[in-house]
């Protein structure tokens, strides 16, 4: 299968304005890696052309892509110079398409102006939901009703990808009802400078160091009352929010096949430069043809699942969730072994910190870690909804 490519014309463009930036983030991607430091200069050039409105609704000034497939393609454009960068970039366009769902269910005007904000380059958004030690249905942090009708919160989160330069956050909390039985979830916005807010300042990973993903923390931030959505019931998996997770997180796929076409791309050219000195082995051959016919495969179940999340969202949930986990268990298990493969081939060279293959080798082992689910868990879900009748 040759390499992906847009299906859409908004996909196009937003091909079209990447191109613009690739350069830039490829020259500095092994200084942010070395610092652990987020592309902002990068960033903010993408939200200058527009690039980082690319998933909002276009009457609110965005691109409006809304193909999870034509996302995957951009993610793999991004993540093919800097894998980091292409994972914050992936937690904008996630809450572009999530936040402008809301917006057009409820036409929300607290959803309406942070939505023109990402359009027009001002608002980098991030969502908050893991936290030390729990799942996705134990969440600690917890919002409170005031007695003036605001509401409070507090708690802890981590991994929270792009909080280095969010000026937003989305946090995913708990009502703090008295009673267990009563408590909902709720999704929470605040902007960086709310009282009581608090980002550490470093993002210590073995990978995706330039993502800017430390823990935030929330000491009783005031946040009123019209920027709190009260959700379903707390610590119980509906079927009916598995359609939003898949969207909001399928086109990630696209970030470990552009690390793995990467790899790929750097083992040909080493593969090229030995047969000029007619140093190519058969080894060497075989472990080239073994990389290609995985990085065939990934594609195909990259276009594959992001195509049937997108048309399945109407249809059963489970089974949606169960095809994307099933591709998402496949991509990253995969981009890993195309990664390692290059790196055998290429050599111990590639085994230096400072090597390119060394970096993607530590970031294309994120991909098993990244919402919804983890490796253990997705086994455990497709074992569970895979038994006929269950």
């Amino acid at each position: 299968m040759p390499e992906l490519k847009p299906r859409t014309a908004a996909g196009r463009a937003l091909g079209d304005l990447l191109a613009g930036v690739l350069p830039q983030l490829r020259e500095e991607a092994a200084e942010h890696d070395r610092d652990a430091s987020f592309p902002t200069a990068a960033f903010t050039d993408m939200g200058a052309k527009g690039i980082l409105g690319a998933t909002v609704p276009a009457e609110l000034g965005g691109l409006q892509v809304t193909s999870p497939h034509d996302v995957a393609v951009a993610l793999a454009q991004v993540a093919a110079a800097d894998p980091g960068a292409a994972l914050a970039l992936h937690m904008q366009f996630s809450r572009g398409l999530t936040l402008g769902h809301d917006w057009r269910e409820a036409g929300d005007d607290a959803l309406r102006a942070l939505l023109v904000a990402m359009a027009d380059g001002r608002a980098l958004v991030s969502g908050a939901v893991s936290e030390p030690g729990s799942d996705y249905h134990r969440v600690s942090t917890r919002v409170a009703r005031r007695a003036d009708g605001a509401w409070e919160l507090t708690g802890h989160k981590t991994f929270v990808t792009l909080a280095s330069a969010a000026t937003h956050f989305v946090v995913r909390a708990a009502t703090a009802d008295a009673d267990p039985g009563d408590r909902r979830f709720a999704a929470v916005l605040l902007a960086r400078e709310t009282p009581g807010l608090h980002v550490a300042e470093r993002w210590a990973a073995l990978g995706m160091r330039s993502s800017g993903s430390p823990d935030v923390t929330f000491d009783s931030c005031p946040v009123p009352a019209a920027h709190v959505w009260v959700r379903g019931p707390w610590g119980q998996s509906t079927p009916a929010e598995l359609p939003g997770r898949a969207v909001s997180t399928v086109a990630m796929l696209g970030i470990y096949l552009g690390i793995a076409e990467r790899a790929a791309e750097l083992a040909a050219k080493a593969a090229a430069r030995h047969r000029a000195r007619n140093a190519v082995t058969t080894g060497a051959g075989a472990l080239l043809a073994d990389v290609h016919t995985r990085l065939h495969s990934v594609r195909a179940v990259v276009a594959h699942t992001t195509e049937a999340v997108e048309h399945g969202v109407t249809g059963d949930p489970v089974a949606l969730m169960r095809d994307f986990q099933a591709g998402k268990q496949f991509v990253n298990e995969q981009a890993c072994l195309v990664v390692d493969r290059c790196l055998s081939l290429v050599g111990g060279g590639a085994y230096m910190a400072g090597h390119e293959l060394a970096r993607l080798y530590r970031d294309v082992r994120a991909g098993g870690f990244m919402q919804p689910y983890s490796p253990p868990d997705a086994i455990s879900f497709l074992a569970e909804t895979s038994v006929p009748g269950v």
